[in-house]
């Protein structure tokens, strides 16, 4: 049955060196892998790497350099932020160009840049020397990385933005974030990280941060005035343990250990409603993310299914 607020859904779509983009979401087919991550633009890249599409949200389709690989895309204020393999980023549209405004000292050899997390409007790095660089917005302190992060003996392996808020996940998963304090967003729950509860996946959304935890349990904190903090109960139990979290502009999601997939907070759009029989033993998730106002999916057999809000097209997804 069709989702009243407008799913889509993208056909088998597993080809060597295609990559498919939903706008705010990121589809990811590359070389055998899927993952889904967060971006701003729906794009399609030709086998031979020489054809952008990008729709939704005022975008028209751009060239892109066939000679560079992808490595990880991110949404940096409704603007594509691509990492590059050569550690470089690309970026498309005016605003986004703060991508660009790299601090001096990073991308050169030696620490160059091996992830990345773009909040609304604010970029944060991991090098590869495991230091954390952040640039761009900073009316909240957002760009101001704490010293001493990471060490050989413990580095940071993950970077997380949100609205106006940064934070890392170091290997033994302790974390640590700066920025807003707005909203409870500073205060992370007691012993999160703590080698009793270590982290095991960080992830922030425009005003408030999920925690993964080993266990897969989920720990939510931060801005919530429509529940997005408030994980549903039998969610994330030793039964039913969490695989990976994604958080929007004002919900969350979960993908289970068993493929179905939990959602929660703002449904003004209809984004927490999960279409009929995603999640099923017949239709599992492998992966999920999350836009400011709507959600998408990948499945098990390739397909992708997009639902909420429709406004530019995002959960509309052209291919030929």
């Amino acid at each position: 049955m069709k989702n009243p607020w407008n799913h889509e859904v993208l056909g088998p779509a597993m080809r060597l060196g295609t990559m498919v983009v939903v706008v705010a979401i990121l589809a990811w087919f590359e070389a055998g892998s899927t993952r889904l991550a967060q971006a701003s633009v729906q794009q399609e890249i030709a086998p031979d790497g020489s054809k952008l599409r990008i729709w939704g949200s005022r975008h028209k389709e751009q060239p892109f350099d066939a000679d560079q690989v992808v490595e990880q895309l991110e949404s940096l204020a409704y603007s594509p932020v691509a990492l590059l393999a050569d550690g470089s980023l690309t970026c498309f549209r005016t605003y986004g160009l703060i991508c660009l405004d790299v601090p001096e000292g990073v991308g050169v050899p030696g620490r160059r840049i091996v992830k990345i997390a773009a909040g609304s409007g604010h970029v944060v790095a991991l090098l590869e020397d495991g230091s954390v660089a952040a640039w761009g917005s900073n009316f909240n302190g957002q760009c101001d990385v704490p010293d001493g992060l990471g060490t050989l003996e413990n580095p940071v392996v993950e970077v997380a933005a949100g609205g106006a808020q940064s934070g890392v996940r170091r290997r033994d998963g302790s974390i640590v974030r700066w920025g807003t304090t707005d909203w409870d967003m500073g205060e992370v729950p007691a012993d999160l990280g703590s080698p009793a509860r270590p982290v095991a996946q960080l992830v922030s959304g425009r005003w408030h941060s999920l925690a993964l935890l080993v266990d897969g349990s989920v720990v939510g904190w931060g801005f919530n005035p429509n529940g997005q903090c408030d994980v549903p109960s039998g969610v994330g139990t030793p039964e039913n343990p969490i695989r990976s979290l994604a958080a929007g502009g004002m919900h969350s999601v979960a993908l289970l250990a068993d493929g179905s997939i939990v959602c929660w907070g703002m449904n003004e759009h209809g984004q927490c409603d999960v279409p009929d029989g995603i999640g099923t033993p017949e239709k599992p998730v492998v992966s999920v993310a999350a836009g400011d106002y709507h959600t998408v999916v990948l499945l098990g057999d390739g397909t992708v299914v997009c639902w909420g809000k429709n406004r530019d097209g995002q959960c509309h997804v052209p291919f030929d």
